[in-house]
């Protein structure tokens, strides 16, 4: 017996049904293949970009260097004004004793030039390696094959820039001298130092009353030890990133006029895409690090 047209027709569109629908569920396989592939790609590229601004950040603060040189510009700073001071002590009763109180005023103000002389020369120094690591690490990244996967494939990393600055709202590892309390009642007035704990804000020049206003006293943010603990390397959010310099890869900047030491980095890489033949896009990781804070050992 005949099957009847209309049996057909409906057998023909369910059979097209069926197709659609076989084709639509491998097509959201496929896109859900392709997009897995770019998340694991990029997962990848931020482990990748993770370690080595870890790495960068771990180079700022090496040995100490930052968290002495604070401690170098206040203790020179405390120098002068107590120098200052006696001279104005022995001026006023000790007339004998002036020669030799402004003797230690001058050796005073003179290790204080040294002292910012060397805190320029120490940032020169950061930010010449982090040239140097950013270039290396710049190379390496290009050179260093992307991924083949079905459906997808990705370029090398290309390593964009690296900015030198600090961390938003993180102090310095200084303290206002309780010894000095007329250097103190200053600072307040200045409101170089927190009210509570006396600690010095960051990314200042805490100049001292004339005639010694001439001398810089530049001091950086860096976190100080708290309870024997110092604060380690770490990856923190790119919104409280505030950046003084680009390092490279490639910069003409002149890194002389960075105006405070770096206590942390940003960096940022791209990495291309393609799915098919067509269809390629950057893919974009920035990672913020802030170096290892300051230890207890004095200089």
């Amino acid at each position: 017996m005949n099957e009847s047209k209309p049996s057909r027709n409906k057998r023909g569109s369910m059979l097209a049904v069926v197709v659609l629908v076989t084709l639509v569920v491998v097509a959201v396989l496929g896109i859900g293949i392709v997009v897995s592939m770019m998340m694991m790609s990029q997962k990848r590229t931020q482990s990748q970009v993770e370690n080595l601004s870890l790495e960068m950040a771990n180079s700022i603060n090496k040995d100490d260097w930052v968290g002495q040189m604070n401690n170098m510009t206040e203790f020179s700073r405390e120098l002068v004004f107590s120098s200052r001071s006696a001279l104005n002590e022995a001026i006023a009763h000790h007339q004998r004793m002036r020669p030799l109180a402004i003797q230690l005023l001058d050796e005073a103000r003179q290790s204080a030039a040294l002292v910012e002389s060397e805190r320029k020369e120490l940032t020169v120094i950061i930010m010449k390696d982090l040239h140097k690591r950013t270039n290396n690490l710049a190379e390496t990244a290009s050179s260093t094959p992307g991924m083949n996967l079905p459906g997808m494939s990705t370029d090398s990393m290309q390593l964009k820039t690296v900015d030198a600055g600090y961390i938003d709202g993180v102090l310095t590892n200084l303290t206002s001298a309780e010894g000095l309390p007329d250097l103190r009642e200053y600072d307040l007035q200045e409101k170089y130092i927190t009210q509570k704990s006396y600690v010095y804000l960051p990314n200042i020049n805490a100049k001292l009353p004339a005639p010694d206003d001439d001398i810089k006293f530049d001091f950086c943010s860096l976190p100080a030890s708290a309870k024997n603990t110092i604060s380690p390397a770490r990856l923190t959010s790119n919104a409280v990133f505030r950046k003084l310099m680009t390092a490279g890869p490639e910069t003409g900047n002149d890194f002389s006029k960075c105006k405070f030491l770096p206590s942390a980095i940003q960096m940022i890489s791209t990495t291309k895409v393609s799915s098919g033949s067509h269809l390629s896009a950057p893919m974009r990781v920035s990672i913020t690090a802030a170096s290892p804070g300051a230890t207890l050992r004095l200089p």
